[in-house]
């Protein structure tokens, strides 16, 4: 065999013809690990596998050769050459083609096609949905939305005219009262009622609330 694998292995090449001649031939012979020591490996008559496994040894590096060559330069040979554990004969297996990938990356594709398709009628659906949701809103608001309006309108007059009058200015005041902190008891009091923040003494809701939870500190 002519390949970079088994360029540094003239021992393994050779290894591999000899068992090629003994299994492909016509019949094909059985050998035993003696004979292949005897005739392919230079070992003397006496020869015994049993205390000598240097057979073995080679013949196991021969058999990971090959599948080193069938994974890399022989990975697109249609015929493939295999050395079963426990025994010396070669076998010849016709590689099963590989599945083309274009089939499985078109039914992908298909399969994404049919979810487009079923996202594009749910999103199709919704804009109807939410036309039909618009337009009776603004039939509502045109009829009966806007009577319930003006009643509401009309009902709130006394309270908020001022308010819901267009010719009218609205001003609103939010207060924002002062409040004090007492170091005693870790808290912060508002005083509502107090008049002049600059002089709080003067309040007697001050001097209440100091009196009970004070002294205070402030305003803040």
């Amino acid at each position: 065999m002519r390949s970079d694998v088994f360029r540094q292995s003239d021992a393994l090449r050779h290894l591999l013809d000899y068992l090629g001649s003994k299994s492909f031939s016509d019949p094909p012979e059985e050998v035993k690990e003696y004979t292949i020591g005897i005739e392919a490996c230079g070992k003397p008559p006496e020869y015994d596998p049993q205390k000598d496994a240097s057979v073995r040894v080679q013949v196991g590096r021969l058999r990971q050769k090959l599948e080193d060559y069938y994974k890399s330069e022989g990975s697109a040979d249609p015929v493939v050459l295999e050395l079963p554990k426990g025994r010396f004969a070669l076998l010849v297996r016709q590689r099963p083609p590989e599945s083309k990938a274009p089939v499985r990356r078109f039914r992908v594709f298909r399969n994404q096609n049919r979810v487009t398709v079923v996202l594009a009628l749910l999103l199709a659906a919704a804009l109807v949905w939410a036309g039909l949701l618009y337009q009776r809103v603004r039939e509502y608001e045109g009829g009966l939305g806007a009577s319930v309006q003006a009643a509401t309108v009309r009902e709130f007059i006394p309270l908020w005219g001022s308010f819901l009058s267009h010719n009218a200015s609205s001003v609103v005041v939010f207060g924002s009262p002062s409040f004090f902190a007492s170091a005693k008891h870790n808290l912060f009091v508002r005083l509502y009622g107090l008049t002049d923040p600059d002089n709080p003494k003067s309040s007697p809701e001050f001097d209440t609330v100091d009196s009970r939870v004070g002294p205070l500190a402030g305003p803040r």
